[in-house]
């Protein structure tokens, strides 16, 4: 059976994931009463989702924040109006979602407007991994996940590593 992520598997990491999979000798989120949060960040091919799959492989919980940003933008997610109000009616696809295409044609040409995105977008997706990391936390002891993981490729520049307990390159 799989036993989870525990303290005698961090040697594993550090051979088989890389040297940013260290655990400092005052941690105490790998005794099982706290699954700690890593998050892990890193650029286009930086190997993200090998290492998220395997951690999930070994029982870890992954929050996506790619899948996060989806869903607040979905229609009846928390930043679709305030996007919409911001950027215009147009950016509204035939179906009423947003056309992810059409609004970032806008954001990625004005470096004011993709500030302004983030400025709507980041602070309700940190929102909502915060509530998903503390639903996990307080699940029953044997529900509990041994490791949360936020896969975030703009982690650090969104400001979310405030939500990790260690923070993986």
């Amino acid at each position: 059976p799989n036993r989870g992520i525990h303290a005698t598997d961090w040697p594993y990491f550090r051979r088989n994931l890389g040297s940013q999979a260290s655990v400092g000798t005052g941690d105490t989120h790998l005794d099982g009463n706290r699954p700690p949060v890593i998050g892990l960040t890193g650029g286009i091919a930086s190997g993200k989702s090998t290492v998220s799959a395997r951690l999930a492989a070994l029982g870890a919980t992954i929050v996506d924040a790619d899948r996060v940003g989806h869903v607040i933008l979905a229609p009846g997610g928390e930043a679709y109006g305030s996007v919409v109000d911001a950027f215009g009616k147009e950016i509204i696809a035939e179906d009423g979602t947003i056309d992810r295409r059409k609004l970032g044609a806008k954001v990625f040409s004005d470096p004011a407007l993709l500030k302004r995105l983030n400025g709507i977008s980041h602070p309700l997706m940190a929102t909502r991994m915060a509530q998903e990391i503390a639903r996990l936390r307080a699940l029953a002891p044997a529900q509990r996940p041994p490791a949360i993981v936020l896969d975030a490729a703009i982690l650090l520049e969104a400001g979310w590593d405030k939500l990790c307990d260690k923070v993986w390159t």
